[in-house]
């Protein structure tokens, strides 16, 4: 079996650069985000192939509008988990990063040595909001009993979330013997980012991951096949 992660296509909210809110009802993609929507759809039907496929998502505005773009394109069934939902940034909720930085220095500074993998990102806790293990925690959950439930498919596309990618690429770098198990890295999450994850064993205990990357890169593969 094949886990593949998809981020999902840019939104206004993103080219703002802005800080999740807890309920997203008006998330339009940008300019960018249509332009790689297509692109994204053409992608994946290379990847995907003839396979016996499915989506999951949350239920985010974003996540679902990229999805079913997907489905359709594909001819694949979507299915929505109600409990798929990015961290939550409590007080900093629909802040964009330069206001966070402002009334939230000491945190910000975390985050960014965070980003430089040269803090745990355990240490980092939102205030009013979640804390990044309980966070992992929750989403180790969910996506085992996805898999589970989701056993007979070849191919698993799950379109999501930043930091529930960053969250996933820790649960497998772990699961997999590729990382130490008492502390949470930093991962590049670029928008258009793509992870497979392919498993060795029915358990899921062993396995790969394969990073694409950005848009920026795996598009190339596209233009290459097609030329």
């Amino acid at each position: 079996m094949e886990l593949i992660l998809v981020r999902h296509c840019e939104t206004q909210k993103n080219e703002k650069d802005k800080f999740d809110v807890l309920y997203d009802t008006n998330e339009n993609f940008s300019e960018f985000g249509y332009q790689q929507l297509k692109i994204t759809g053409s992608y994946m039907e290379k990847l995907v192939g003839n396979a016996n496929s499915i989506i999951i998502s949350g239920h985010r505005k974003r996540v679902t509008d990229t999805s079913e773009h997907l489905s359709e394109i594909l001819n694949i069934r979507h299915i929505i988990k109600e409990n798929l939902i990015p961290i939550y940034s409590g007080n900093l909720a629909g802040m964009s990063n330069e206001e966070a930085l402002i009334k939230y220095p000491e945190l910000m500074h975390k985050r960014k040595l965070f980003s430089e993998n040269k803090l745990d990102g355990y240490k980092i806790q939102f205030p009013n909001g979640d804390n990044v293990k309980d966070y992992e925690k929750n989403i180790e959950k969910i996506i085992f009993d996805v898999l589970k439930e989701l056993s007979d498919y070849e191919k698993i596309i799950f379109v999501t979330h930043r930091s529930t990618i960053l969250a996933l690429l820790n649960i497998f770098n772990k699961q997999f013997g590729l990382q130490e198990k008492n502390i949470y890295k930093f991962y590049q999450t670029p928008i258009g980012c793509i992870d497979v994850i392919n498993f060795d064993s029915d358990d899921f205990i062993n396995g790969t991951i394969n990073r694409k990357n950005s848009i920026y890169i795996w598009s190339k593969e596209i233009e290459i096949n097609e030329n």
